[in-house]
């Protein structure tokens, strides 16, 4: 379905509107700090790189040993309590709350689900 001009510059507008809120800057700026910060990046990739190898071995049916396991929730522990990651994740919270509302907002508004059209 093609989008008139109307709709294309109201998307525009909305976008440029919710780029400029504050709960999606402050989010972004942490996001982008986090990004930036190699302990964060190193912390969040050994973790995910260990989550990912057990759940693979988990799958093809093998054993996860105490250790492995041990060094994964150590590793997630840090995860959940590294002062930035949780500063991150609870703006990026808010930031989906208000984009939600803008999307309750827009289907609203078209009288339809807008996410038909969304991706």
């Amino acid at each position: 379905m093609e989008l008139s001009e109307e709709i294309k510059q109201s998307a525009r507008a909305l976008g440029q509107s919710l780029s400029a809120d504050e709960t999606v800057r402050q989010y972004l700026e942490l996001r982008d700090l986090t990004q930036r910060d190699e302990e964060t990046i190193n912390l969040e990739t050994e973790h995910a790189a260990l989550y990912q190898k057990l759940s693979e071995r988990q799958r093809s049916g093998m054993v996860l040993d105490r250790e492995e396991l041990d060094r994964y929730f150590e590793l997630k522990r840090k995860v959940q309590n590294h002062r930035s990651i949780v500063a991150r994740d609870m703006q990026l919270e808010n930031a989906k709350v208000l984009l939600g509302q803008a999307a309750q907002r827009i289907t609203s508004i078209l009288g339809v689900d807008y996410s038909n059209f969304a991706g």
